[in-house]
């Protein structure tokens, strides 16, 4: 039986904070505290807020005008050398051309 109904219908990470101030309040006054309470969802609260910390220095980090924090790392890469990569293709010869460039 779930000890927290409920948990399914609220936003994930509105929960995972209520089930982490819960836990928290019962470390800082001594509460009992069972093995199962360290973890949300089967991942350790520790990951959790990690994972949101990340997410929230992201979304300002795009906000300040660097939104290609928010893409993937290749994706990243991918950007940043797309011109320096279509500049220097174009600049051989067709026979050098795997055929990434117009022949």
């Amino acid at each position: 039986m779930d000890p927290h109904p409920g948990r399914r219908t609220r936003g994930g990470g509105h929960w995972w904070f209520t089930s982490f101030a819960i836990l928290r309040n019962k470390i800082a006054h001594g509460g009992v505290i069972a093995a199962e309470e360290y973890e949300f969802e089967g991942v350790h609260h520790v990951f959790h807020g990690e994972l949101h910390l990340r997410r929230a220095i992201k979304k300002v980090v795009a906000d300040a005008g660097h939104e290609d924090v928010l893409l993937g790392p290749f994706e990243r890469i991918a950007r940043r050398y797309e011109v320096v990569l279509s500049k220097s293709c174009s600049a051989m010869t067709s026979r050098m051309c795997v055929g990434c460039c117009e022949p």
